[in-house]
């Protein structure tokens, strides 16, 4: 170690005691790398899988990080030499602006990652949501062929359609126009179809249709349906699943 420096005031042992009793955030943050440059090894202690322990690794860890801010200053004086004390405050104060420098940088990319997973994630569930709308349309096209539009129980009718003629579905009831479905093959048990049905089902006024909502906010298809029995999946239905074929890179 190099020898002490002579200080005007002559405070040299005060000024060195509260130095290395200062937290060292390089030896923080960085920990076994800060180690490396400052000839302290005790921070490869990171390396120990303390992790692994239920509940207390956790704590140990945090624990450890917090012992190398503490004991940071006083292992590099004791381990390196050093010009001054002045040299010693200089480069661990350098030790601690790139420490800061690569928390930011990490917080950054996190924050990216973070907001790209809440952006990305409705488009997960919504390829969920593509199987079950798909899927909707031949029992859709059953129903809608199968139950007279003039029928006097027409929801009821369409809710014992949906339940007998598919083994996905192990209940179906109408209330009014809606009809709530357990369909236990999917990861989310229900389904609700909403029926809006005209006198006369047109095309041109797309004025008859069944509009399916799963269990989230996204997962909402539309197939509109006319007098003959044929059945069309909405325009903006399509363009959903076109979108969420063109981003994931598996088929559907």
């Amino acid at each position: 170690m190099a020898d002490y420096e002579i200080l005007d005031n002559g405070n040299y042992d005060i000024e060195l005691e509260k130095e290395l009793k200062r937290f060292n955030w390089g030896a923080f943050f960085l920990n076994w790398i800060w180690g490396i440059g400052n000839k302290s090894y005790l921070p490869f202690l990171v390396f120990i899988p303390f992790g692994i322990i239920p509940i207390l690794g956790p704590i140990i860890n945090i624990c450890l990080v917090i012992w190398f801010g503490m004991k940071g200053n006083e292992w590099a004086w004791q381990n390196k030499n050093w010009d001054s004390l002045e040299h010693f405050r200089r480069v661990q104060r350098s030790w601690a602006k790139w420490a800061l420098i690569v928390q930011g940088i990490f917080m950054v990319l996190g924050i990216i990652s973070v907001a790209f997973i809440i952006n990305f994630y409705p488009t997960l569930i919504s390829i969920e949501d593509v199987s079950k709308c798909t899927n909707m349309e031949t029992h859709i096209t059953k129903a809608v062929n199968n139950v007279p539009l003039d029928s006097s129980t027409y929801y009821k009718d369409v809710a014992k359609q949906f339940e007998s003629e598919s083994y996905e579905f192990i209940s179906a009831e109408a209330n009014g126009n809606k009809i709530s479905m357990m369909a236990p093959k999917y990861q989310d048990p229900s389904l609700e179809v909403t029926v809006d049905k005209a006198s006369d089902c047109s095309f041109d006024k797309l004025n008859c249709s069944m509009t399916i909502k799963m269990g989230t906010e996204k997962g909402i298809c539309r197939y509109y349906f006319d007098n003959s029995g044929k059945v069309v999946m909405s325009t903006k239905t399509k363009k959903f699943i076109e979108r969420v074929k063109a981003q994931m890179p598996i088929k559907i």
